[in-house]
């Protein structure tokens, strides 16, 4: 597993999304978590994080902003996200795994002004599966 990364300066939203991601799987490994997929893409969509915890299959959204950013990071994940969230991870499950039990959770990583992480909270179930 790479380590977190350190100080770097963003030039677009995806390097920015792209360092909260990694920083999100290296957060969740050290906590137990063993990482199944990253970037996870199908036809219905994506999911930044599949993992698993005791058992329990996690797909996780990663949510990236900077510290002055007005909304939480975790309200970006509307009603149409989590439909799309549970399609993708019916996708993935359909594939790869025999599951008996399924959560979605959210990781916040905020970045400091000067680019570095300020925060990083983990929010498990969310929302609920609906198989």
């Amino acid at each position: 597993m790479d380590g977190c990364p350190d100080r770097k300066e963003f030039r677009s939203s995806r390097e920015t999304g792209n360092f909260g991601e990694t920083a999100a799987a290296r957060f969740l490994y050290d906590r137990g978590y063993r990482i199944l997929q990253r970037n996870y893409h199908c036809p219905a969509g994506e999911v930044d994080i599949i993992a698993e915890d005791h058992g329990t299959i996690c797909f996780v959204e990663v949510k990236t902003r900077s510290q002055d950013f007005l909304r939480a990071p975790e309200d970006a994940v509307d009603a149409e996200k989590q439909r799309r969230m549970r399609a993708t991870a019916r996708h993935y499950l359909s594939r790869y795994r025999d599951v008996g039990s399924v959560r979605f959770d959210i990781v916040s990583v905020v970045l400091a002004s000067t680019d570095t992480i300020e925060l990083i909270e983990l929010r498990t179930d969310v929302f609920p599966w609906e198989p």
